[in-house]
């Protein structure tokens, strides 16, 4: 039985953890349980918080899926235990997740200009909302902030980098709003150890070539001793030996690290995915669905304060029309971007 990497959640918002199950008398195949696969979640503290059955959704797989509380303990020691029985053999399997606070990781700051903000806020009839609810600050916090994390996770900024390896590297990912990698591979294979500089790599890679650019050997139009042959069949020989070397690498998100090993000299190219809270960095053509996702949080916030009635100013909420009207809004936003691909994420 085996689960994925270590995974985040905010409080008040909706887990999902899934599991494989293997059958070690046929090669780990997946294989279905006996039965039902059971999942129950403790706190840091070993307290059972909540159970139930997993999903199955595929061959050997299956998922979880429940509600982090709004109280729940922000730490990366929680754990959920799957139970099933396969082949008639008991067997179990933990996996630890971290609960995050609301609009939190990954950390930083939010940039936003006040012409965006006033935007934001119009949906409830600005400047009246600043009798009502939220400060600017709290608006940016609660409203701006999820909306640009929700756009960043599926449009992701994407930058490239390129190490240099030459067997094992391990890379720590470069920043703290970097949350996954979308394309690793080697290029630039030099041959087999030794120095990426060697001087008799030039000089082998000049003679493997000789034959091709020259048109003949010894720097005439002559083949003496089928020496172009030759150098043809190192060149493919070579070649050859590049491609069936060993690249591997490994995505550890839990210790956010890349961990990669190769035979050969080579570079190393990376494509990073990160977060930022900068509004600017958002597509002209999506600035408009971020601002609706924000207005639609701030409207749930206002749904959701318990006895908004400021009889002063004679202003009552009506929450159920703004809880419907946020749902609405939500909605028409994801599943028009559910039409476009997805940045899909490396997973060792």
């Amino acid at each position: 039985m085996a689960s994925k990497n270590q995974e985040q959640f905010q409080r008040n918002s909706t887990a999902s953890l899934d599991v494989y199950l293997y059958d070690s008398q046929f090669g780990g195949v997946l294989t279905d349980a006996d039965g039902d696969v059971t999942w129950k979640v403790y706190d840091p503290v070993g307290q059972e918080v909540t159970s139930g059955t997993g999903a199955r959704f595929a061959l050997g797989s299956y998922k979880a899926e429940f509600l982090v509380g709004t109280d729940w303990d922000l730490s990366n020691q929680w754990k959920i235990i799957w139970e099933a029985v396969v082949g008639g053999t008991a067997v179990s399997s933990e996996e630890l997740f971290e609960v995050l606070p609301l609009g939190g990781a990954p950390a930083g700051p939010v940039t936003v200009d006040d012409d965006i903000l006033d935007e934001v806020k119009s949906v409830l009839g600005h400047p009246i909302i600043d009798k009502v609810t939220l400060c600017n600050d709290d608006i940016i916090k609660y409203c701006i902030k999820p909306a640009l994390r929700r756009y960043f996770v599926k449009f992701p900024v994407r930058f490239q980098e390129q190490y240099l390896i030459n067997g094992e590297l391990e890379i720590d990912w470069p920043g703290p709003n970097v949350f996954g990698i979308t394309y690793c591979n080697v290029t630039d294979k030099e041959g087999e150890g030794g120095s990426n500089s060697s001087f008799w790599q030039l000089v082998k890679f000049q003679k493997m070539g000789a034959g091709r650019y020259r048109g003949g050997s010894y720097g005439t139009g002559y083949n003496f001793n089928f020496s172009r042959q030759a150098s043809e069949l190192q060149i493919l020989a070579n070649n050859t030996r590049q491609n069936r070397g060993t690249f591997r690498f490994y995505v550890n998100e839990k210790d956010r690290k890349l961990e990669a090993f190769s035979e050969y000299n080579s570079k190393l190219v990376v494509e990073w995915a990160t977060i930022t809270y900068d509004f600017a960095d958002v597509k002209l053509s999506k600035q408009d669905d971020v601002i609706e996702l924000a207005q639609a949080a701030l409207m749930w916030n206002l749904a959701n304060q318990a006895g908004l009635v400021n009889t002063n100013e004679e202003i009552t909420i009506d929450s159920d029309t703004l809880n419907t009207k946020a749902e609405d809004l939500k909605t028409k936003i994801l599943e028009k971007w559910d039409l476009e691909p997805s940045v899909i994420l490396l997973r060792s």
